[in-house]
């Protein structure tokens, strides 16, 4: 004798679980991205609807547009990973990859800084030639003070940490607000000098 088969039930979706420590790092990710980018979209509207016939406007406004684009990407992205962690069971036999993350947003939150230190710097009374590495003035030139070893070594320091401490899992609670004051202290910095420019009159 057959029998009619109901309707086959789909299999629920799967979702691979994630640590505790995962979560953290997931969640704050996505907090730095969301957050720097929903700032950066913020303060570039002036660039994206200043007059071209200021100066300033003129002169900031095409690196506004790119900014506001990629802080555009970046909030997407920040949304998709809170999405992607909100979603998954948090289970201590899952995977805590998120806290590869919390690396990438110390180290990005270092090149920030590293950024907006000067390669040359010269005494007052003085402008610096970068291209030659030289104080000039009126009377006078010589060699500038070079920071180039400083940004080397907060570079390759950083990497150092994020690559051996960041993103340990064990150490989530404390490498993860570290990674966070990091990263907003570098893009916070960059934000002041890019789009958080006045350039309407």
């Amino acid at each position: 004798m057959c029998h009619d088969a109901g309707p086959m039930s789909r299999p629920p979706r799967y979702t691979s679980e994630i640590t505790t420590a995962g979560r953290v790092a997931g969640y704050t990710s996505a907090a730095c991205l969301v957050i720097t980018g929903a700032a950066y979209l913020v303060f570039s509207i002036d660039e994206l609807t200043c007059s071209p016939i200021y100066p300033p406007c003129a002169r900031y406004a095409p690196g506004g547009i790119i900014i506001a684009v990629a802080a555009a990407f970046m909030l997407l992205f920040g949304v998709v990973i809170g999405v992607l962690v909100r979603r998954r069971a948090v289970s201590e036999a899952g995977t805590s990859g998120y806290t590869v993350l919390l690396s990438f947003v110390f180290v990005a939150g270092v090149l920030g800084v590293v950024a907006r230190i000067p390669t040359y710097t010269c005494p007052a009374g003085t402008h610096v030639d970068p291209l030659a590495a030289l104080c000039i003035n009126d009377r006078t030139r010589f060699d500038a003070t070079s920071w180039l070893w400083l940004k080397w070594a907060l570079v390759l320091g950083a990497t150092g940490v994020a690559a051996t401490v960041i993103w340990r899992p064990r150490w989530v609670h404390v490498t993860a607000p570290i990674a966070a004051a990091s990263w907003f202290a570098g893009l916070g910095w960059l934000l002041t000098e890019t789009v958080g420019r006045n350039v309407r009159p």
